[in-house]
């Protein structure tokens, strides 16, 4: 099977809340990108999966909660673990009801970006 994505990133500030609403709408999958380094991004993920569900409008839906930047990491504390990305996956899977998966990536580097996209399209076509 073939999977097409189109590709948003859609800011995060609360005054573009309702432009981003309209670019949800057809979407089957979503990637949750936080950033390891801002604990704040992290603990929004239920808020951006709650925001894809409420206005995808689509049946056979999935997500991978992707922790960016782990070239940055340094085991510093306020840092996002492997462990609490991994809770955070289950616990969006079971409040949602949607398959969900876990992946930490570096854009700076490449590491596990194209994986990240080859995941999200293996979920949507067993999901659908």
């Amino acid at each position: 099977e073939k999977v097409k994505f189109i590709i948003w990133d859609l800011a995060g500030q609360p005054h573009f809340r309702e432009v981003r609403a309209g670019f949800y709408r057809g979407a089957r999958g979503a990637l949750l990108v936080y950033d390891i380094t801002r604990r704040k991004t992290f603990e929004n993920a239920p808020f951006w999966m709650e925001e894809f569900l409420k206005n995808s409008g689509e049946e056979g839906l999935a997500a991978i909660l992707v922790g960016n930047k782990i070239d940055l990491r340094t085991g510093g504390q306020g840092e996002v673990s492997t462990e609490e990305g991994r809770s955070m996956r289950e616990e969006l899977e079971r409040r949602f009801k949607i398959p969900v998966d876990f992946i930490e990536t570096s854009a700076k580097t490449g590491q596990n970006v194209e994986k990240a996209f080859m995941r999200l399209a293996e979920l949507l076509i067993s999901s659908s």
